[in-house]
């Protein structure tokens, strides 16, 4: 009877060894697959040091780009802080007891889940800015319309032809147009009076002014305007200004850019067609924020990257629900957030404060949508059928325009 035991449990023995061998072999297998996913995953967010490593590449001398590089890998790294992380569903998990310190700079890029407990954007440090601005030195030839519909704009139109004059960009290589939407005061008169210094002082190849004869859409305060009720006629109405602002641009001229510019924007970086360039991509956006009391704060909230939790409830709703931001929490991750993924991040919807589209792109058929168009509309609109054309939509967390208040 001994003679059978040893062998019983010998046996026993053996089959547990080959049990943890195929063990072994299917977590190995499971780990390089979860690799490969998080490789593709990762692949669109490293977009940006593709393009300045080609940029590199052409400009050999640049020592700037290099510690650029080498910064973004720190800022990716998130080092300095480690706040929350992702969920489940892969949307950041807010750490509310965190507060940026309003007396001083940030001498740090906040990681995605430490920015997204704030309405305020904190400013940060020039050392560490400056080098996600840098620009190649090379000449421009790329031929730019800017293009602002206006309404009711004869307060805001003194400032913004001192912004866009100050724009660094070769004049004679921009054209302007504003296009005129059904104003009730003297915006007609002004806008002219902008045009013609633009032109004649300023030195741009062309400035207009376009009567785009649309009826409709909503005069009055910024609360009326603003009410979430009124978004779907409104914006429906902005949508068809743009498009028809578009189409008069189309003919004047074969432009290589179509730069879209609010008429209210207080302040515009000089060099912010350049930066918008350096993507070299279809869709541009930049961070549209507004200054209050020295404070920055989140303005714009069209300029956006989809989460999972965010996708998962765009499945559950009508075909025709109208997605708006800036009205409740939102389950999405706005651009100012995203700082430490880089110099160029990719997005899934983008607002009209600052937004550069290649002009073959709206030759190809690319509009803004003045009916819903997968929950969106306008210029999130936009963005979401560039996507669906192949296009590449994507944003400049470090280039910052500022809306008045």
């Amino acid at each position: 009877m001994m003679g059978l035991r040893y062998p019983r449990i010998l046996g026993k023995q053996i089959l547990k060894l080959i049990f943890l061998i195929l063990l072994f072999i299917c977590g190995v297998q499971f780990t390089r697959y979860d690799r490969n996913k998080s490789r593709e995953i990762s692949a669109q967010k490293d977009f940006d040091h593709r393009s300045v490593r080609k940029d590199l590449n052409s400009n050999k001398s640049s020592r700037n780009i290099r510690k650029y590089i080498k910064l973004t890998k720190l800022a990716k790294s998130n080092i300095h802080r480690a706040f929350g992380g992702l969920d489940s569903n892969g949307s950041p998990i807010i750490d509310r007891k965190f507060k940026y310190d309003r007396a001083k700079q940030l001498d740090y890029i906040p990681s995605v889940f430490e920015a997204v407990n704030h309405h305020e954007v904190p400013y940060i440090s020039e050392n560490i800015t400056k080098m996600f601005l840098v620009l190649p030195n090379i000449k421009y030839e790329e031929k730019v319309a800017i293009l602002t519909p206006v309404r009711n704009a004869v307060r805001a139109l003194k400032r913004f032809g001192e912004q866009v004059g100050k724009l660094t960009y070769p004049h004679e290589l921009m054209s302007l147009y504003f296009g005129e939407d059904g104003s009730i005061d003297n915006t007609i008169e002004i806008a002219n009076i902008t045009a013609h210094q633009l032109e004649t002082q300023r030195k741009f190849h062309t400035a207009d002014v376009v009567r785009l004869n649309i009826s409709g859409g909503f005069h009055g305060s910024d609360y009326v305007r603003h009410k979430p009720e009124v978004q779907r006629t409104r914006r429906a109405h902005m949508a068809l200004a743009r498009n028809r602002l578009l189409r008069f641009a189309q003919d004047q001229n074969k432009f290589d850019h179509i730069l879209w510019i609010d008429s209210d924007v207080a302040e515009l970086p000089a060099d912010l067609v350049q930066q918008m360039l350096f993507t070299n991509s279809d869709v541009v956006a930049t961070c549209c924020l507004t200054k209050t009391r020295g404070h920055k704060m989140k303005y714009d909230m069209n300029s956006w990257r989809e989460t999972n939790n965010s996708i998962n409830k765009l499945s559950k709703l009508e075909p025709d629900y109208l997605v708006l931001e800036g009205y409740r929490k939102s389950l999405r991750i706005y651009l100012p957030d995203l700082k430490s993924e880089g110099r160029v991040v990719p997005l899934d919807g983008v607002g009209g404060c600052a937004l550069m589209v290649k002009a073959k792109c709206h030759r190809s058929g690319l509009q803004f949508p003045e009916v819903v168009y997968k929950h969106h509309i306008e210029t999130e609109g936009l963005a979401k059928m560039a996507r669906d054309m192949g296009y590449s939509v994507v944003g400049l967390p470090f280039v910052e325009v500022f809306h008045e208040v």
